[in-house]
């Protein structure tokens, strides 16, 4: 795993939060470490640490070599020479 710093596009991210699915994200983080909020609200999307969080997540953070598996339909998804969480988002 490693950590490429990119700035936030904060509309951005409250875009993708309306996209993906949190839980899902949630766990994925938790089984890298990344410790995300169990849950948000549309107060947390004017809260810049909230927002900076999920960026890190989503955008930041590139598994190098690793296969997700899907929590809901167990769908592997191979990943080799880096990407980022956010390219796995439907």
């Amino acid at each position: 795993m490693k950590i490429l710093e990119q700035e936030i596009n904060v509309e951005f991210v409250k875009n993708v939060l309306t996209k993906v699915d949190y839980d899902v994200l949630c766990q994925t983080a938790k089984q890298l470490g990344i410790n995300l909020l169990a849950s948000y609200t549309s107060q947390h999307l004017e809260d810049e640490e909230f927002l900076n969080s999920v960026h890190h997540a989503l955008f930041k953070v590139h598994i190098m070599e690793a296969t997700l598996i899907c929590p809901k339909c167990n769908a592997a998804f191979p990943i080799k020479d880096g990407t980022r969480l956010s390219a796995f988002l439907r």
